[in-house]
């Protein structure tokens, strides 16, 4: 269990230094799919993240490669069909035309690596209030709150394991005599015991009764409860 939890907590902090590896990133960024153009390959509601041109990841740009670039000041995705000197001529998957216009170089803002299924539904429902609460708040506090259970256990068993041989060490240290005087004074202390416990319940069956008789005379019940040492039970008055 201990394995499973490290392993969902390693797994959850090399998504989030990935992410924010993307995110801060000058040549790497994140986008959600909003048309189907590129179906079936990327679908409608998917995230992609795209690197550089000729980056480590994306290598050098050619025919089959899948760029995101900018026209009229709108993102689009689509396959390249052939590369011309400084121009791309691009084209959709679910289209059997291509693209009407040519792509400058300079235009093309990152080459596609790969996808998240539906990761843009669920970047979209991530910023609303309700998404935050549930996909970041509720799961970190549910994670940080099992580390600290497991520090909490750690430290309790290191305490019960050192509990025992301390008190073997004091043990072993009492002097003789001290454990005699105790063997005496046992008798004793358990005589006393047990008077005070029969003197206790003396008192309170003596201050029940007198209770239930004062609350019989003004009710005019003819049942009385009789409190004895041991179980309660009814008593009928003749």
């Amino acid at each position: 269990m201990k394995v499973f939890k490290w392993s969902i907590l390693a797994i959850t902090a090399f998504a989030v230094a990935g992410f924010a590896f993307v995110y801060f990133s000058p040549d790497y960024a994140i986008y959600s799919v909003r048309t189907e153009s590129m179906k079936p390959a990327i679908k409608m509601g998917d995230m992609i993240v795209t690197g550089p041109l000729s980056g480590f990841f994306s290598g050098e740009l050619q025919s089959g490669a899948v760029v995101t670039y900018t026209r009229n000041e709108e993102l689009t995705t689509h396959r390249v069909v052939s590369v011309d000197g400084n121009t791309l001529v691009t084209k959709g998957d679910a289209v059997e035309e291509s693209d009407p216009w040519a792509v400058a170089m300079s235009d093309v803002s990152g080459v596609y690596l790969f996808k998240i299924p539906y990761g843009g539904y669920l970047a979209n429902f991530i910023r609303t209030r309700l998404g935050w609460l549930l996909v970041v708040i509720l799961p970190s506090m549910l994670l940080v709150g099992l580390i600290i259970w497991d520090i909490v256990k750690e430290i309790r068993a290191i305490k019960t394991s050192r509990a025992p041989a301390s008190t073997a060490q004091e043990t072993a240290e009492t002097p003789a005599s001290a454990s005699r005087e105790a063997i005496v004074l046992t008798p004793k202390i358990g005589k006393s015991a047990k008077e005070i416990i029969e003197a206790s319940t003396k008192e309170f069956n003596e201050a029940a009764e007198s209770l239930m008789r004062e609350f019989e005379e003004s009710l005019g019940w003819t049942e009385k409860i009789s409190i004895h040492p041991g179980l309660p039970k009814l008593a009928k008055e003749s």
